[in-house]
């Protein structure tokens, strides 16, 4: 299938001759590097349905079967390396701590930060419906393996919001609102 890659520069940005694959039908990846040292990456992955795959699969990974959409999945997606990008493990959508998907279709381009407490915070588009679309925030405690099921509003509108934490821990974020 289609990757994502990850680029390694060792040289300041001079010359980026590492190229390591991530996961099947991921783009628009943003990583993020834990306290602890392991990379936490937010993936859109988005793909039509596989062969002899049921509704069921589908949707227990947050993807979609309304056949109004061309896909079965298009959403937020995540994944881990502890080897700085070399390999990376653990695909899958966000859960909550009791296994329930919290992420759903059209929930994509997210961006992760971390504020000092330790939390994690994805920040993200809603595309749909295309009337009610919004940026959104979730947050996990255990650095992004299960996630808390408050949703944040942030704004009306979509655009590939892009956050930044503050050293007194204050997440800003800028995005567009089409």
């Amino acid at each position: 299938g289609i990757h994502g890659s990850i680029f390694v520069s060792r040289d300041n940005g001079d010359s980026f001759p590492e190229v390591y694959p991530t996961f099947d039908f991921c783009g628009e990846t943003h990583i993020l590097e834990l306290k602890s040292s392991v990379l936490l990456a937010a993936l859109r992955h988005q793909r039509l349905r596989y062969p002899g795959e049921t509704d069921e699969d589908i949707l227990e990974s947050g993807g979609n079967i309304d056949p109004g959409y061309p896909f079965a999945f298009k959403n937020v997606f995540l994944g881990d390396s502890h080897d700085s990008g070399k390999t990376w493990r653990s695909f899958r959508p966000m859960r909550d701590a009791g296994g329930k998907v919290l992420i759903q279709y059209g929930q994509c381009h997210g961006q992760l930060v971390q504020v000092p407490d330790g939390r994690v915070v994805l920040v993200y588009d809603n595309r749909y419906p295309i009337s009610e679309r919004d940026i959104r925030a979730r947050a996990s405690w255990d650095g992004g393996k299960t996630w808390d099921p408050a949703e944040y509003y942030i704004s009306f509108g979509y655009g590939n919001p892009a956050s930044v934490v503050l050293d007194d821990g204050t997440i800003v974020t800028v995005t567009g609102s089409f």
